[in-house]
C-alpha cells in the first residue's frame, strides 16, 4: 500500500535530514517507527504525506506517485494524526472530527447526517462521545489526541500516519490508543507509527524500524530488532529488554532504562534486580 523508495531530502544545500530512506507497508500491517528526537522521523511523515518533495526517491501509495495526486484524492487515500494542533476557533470536538468528512464532500457542500452519524460513531468507538459538545481549547492534551485520531478516522482512508499519538495520554489512554491501532490492523488499515516509547512496538506488534541519523538502521519484527543492545546504541543511554509475567504462563516484554548505575531496574530505594 506504501512504498517509499531511496528517499533523500534536505531543508539546505549540503545537510541532508533524510538520507537513501526505503521502507514498505502492506494493508492490515503496523510499522513503529522509533528513534531519538533529530532522527529525521517526522520530516519523513512530511514527505510520505506530501508536505516536503524529496530531492531524490520517490513515495507511492498503491503504485501511484504521491506528489502527482490531486490533496483531495490524496486525503481519501491517507489520514494524518499529528502530535499536537492549535485552532484558531473554539470548535466543539464533533464540529472537529466532523472535519475528517471534509474530503468526502462536493466543493461547497454541508456535512449530510451521514457524515454526522460517522462521525458520532466514530467518537463512540474510542469513547469520548462525551467530550462532543467540549470546545476544543479547553480539552486536555490526551482529550485532544483522542479528537485528533477520531477525526482521522472518519476521513475512512485506509492508511494512516501517526506521529507519536501517545504522547499527551496518560497511561490508560495510551492501552486505549493502541488497541484500537490493533483491531484497525485486523480491518486492514495501514498504520505507520512513530513512538518514542520502545514498548509501543511490543504491546502493538507488527513491524519496527530504528531510525537513527536520517537513515532507517534496522526493520523487522519487535522481537528481533528492538533489544537492549539496539535501544542501547540507538538512544545512548543503557538499556535492558526482559521479560515479564503476563496472564498465565505467558510472557511480554519491556525495555527498562538503568536509572540507578549499576542497577537497571529498581523499583524502589535500595531494591536489587530480583525487585
Amino acid at each position: 500500500m506504501l512504498e517509499v523508495r531511496n528517499v533523500s531530502f534536505s531543508y539546505r544545500a549540503g545537510c541532508e535530514v533524510l538520507s537513501d530512506i526505503s521502507l514498505s507497508l502492506e494493508q492490515g500491517e503496523i510499522l513503529s517507527l522509533l528513534g531519538p528526537n533529530g532522527a529525521g522521523k517526522t520530516t519523513l511523515l512530511r514527505c510520505i504525506l506530501g508536505l516536503k518533495k524529496p530531492q531524490r526517491g520517490t513515495v507511492g501509495i498503491d503504485g501511484r506517485d504521491i506528489y502527482a495526486i490531486r490533496p483531495q484524492e490524496r486525503a481519501a487515500l491517507l489520514a494524518y494524526v499529528p502530535q499536537s494542533t492549535s485552532m484558531a476557533f473554539p470548535y466543539e470536538a464533533r464540529e472537529v472530527v466532523l472535519m475528517g468528512r471534509v474530503a468526502k464532500l462536493r466543493p461547497g457542500a454541508s456535512p449530510s447526517e451521514k457524515d454526522k452519524d460517522i462521525a458520532m460513531q466514530v467518537m463512540e468507538r474510542l469513547q469520548i462521545a462525551h467530550l462532543a459538545e467540549k470546545p476544543f481549547p479547553e480539552m486536555s492534551g490526551g482529550e485532544r489526541q483522542m479528537v485528533l485520531l477520531a477525526r482521522a478516522l472518519a476521513q475512512q482512508a485506509r492508511l494512516l500516519i501517526m506521529d507519536e499519538p501517545a504522547s499527551n495520554l496518560d497511561y490508560s489512554n495510551q492501552i486505549r490508543m493502541l488497541r484500537v491501532v490493533r483491531s484497525l490492523a485486523q480491518e486492514r488499515y495501514a498504520v505507520l507509527m512513530t513512538s518514542h516509547v520502545p514498548d509501543h512496538a511490543f504491546w502493538i506488534g507488527g513491524r519496527a524500524a530504528l531510525m537513527r541519523g536520517g537513515h532507517i538502521w534496522r526493520d523487522g519484527t519487535p522481537d528481533v530488532v528492538v533489544t537492549g543492545e539496539t535501544l542501547t546504541e540507538l538512544y545512548k543511554t543503557p538499556v535492558s529488554v526482559v521479560d515479564v509475567p503476563a496472564d498465565g504462563n505467558a510472557y511480554a516484554k519491556a525495555s527498562i532504562p538503568f536509572i540507578n548505575e549499576g542497577c537497571p531496574y529498581s523499583l524502589k530505594q535500595g531494591g536489587n534486580k530480583s525487585e
